[in-house]
């Protein structure tokens, strides 16, 4: 005989006892992915429950869709504050309200010594001490492709590194 009471319920019918209706935002008060959004068991799968919410009070998503914040509350489940977007107008929503770390607070300047630049990257042809060679090659005219076979690399990796796209943390010599 099956005891929890949870297992008699819809899906529906738990997810309305899972947050708190107020004026403004309703806040999920059940559980909740790392990444601050509510999460929901529902129909046999994980779901966050901004877009059970918008599935229930609203209708169906449509493929590809995510569902945006007005209010910018992760754990908000009101149906006034949600509506679908495309992934592009949900970064430059992020954009437009200083969500994201741009500038000085971009993880990349705050810690430029967690980053695997160069030789630290496991996918990289080219140590360091190359990097001064090849430019100084490319000066005295040897041709990219020329320099990419000496390296083992192809033309479009030279011309990266000698217009300092690619290794500009060794710098200029």
């Amino acid at each position: 005989m099956n005891t929890n009471p949870q297992r008699n319920k819809t899906a529906e019918q738990r997810f309305l006892e899972k947050f708190k209706r107020g004026d403004g935002c309703w806040l999920w008060l059940a559980a909740k992915y790392g990444n601050g959004y509510g999460a929901f068991w529902a129909d046999g799968d994980n779901t966050e429950a901004h877009r059970f919410s918008y599935k229930y009070f609203i209708g169906p998503i449509q493929p590809g869709k995510f569902i945006l914040h007005s209010c910018d509350v992760r754990l908000c489940v009101n149906p006034s504050h949600l509506r679908p977007g495309t992934p592009k107008e949900n970064i430059n929503d992020a954009k437009t309200r200083g969500r994201l770390a741009t500038g000085d607070k971009n993880g990349s300047r705050r810690s430029p010594e967690k980053l695997w630049r160069g030789s630290k990257n496991t996918a990289a042809k080219l140590k360091e001490s190359d990097i001064p060679v090849i430019r100084e090659l490319y000066s005295k005219g040897l041709t990219q492709a020329a320099i990419g076979g000496m390296f083992g690399v192809g033309q479009d990796t030279i011309s990266c590194v000698v217009r300092f796209e690619n290794w500009a943390h060794v710098g200029r010599q």
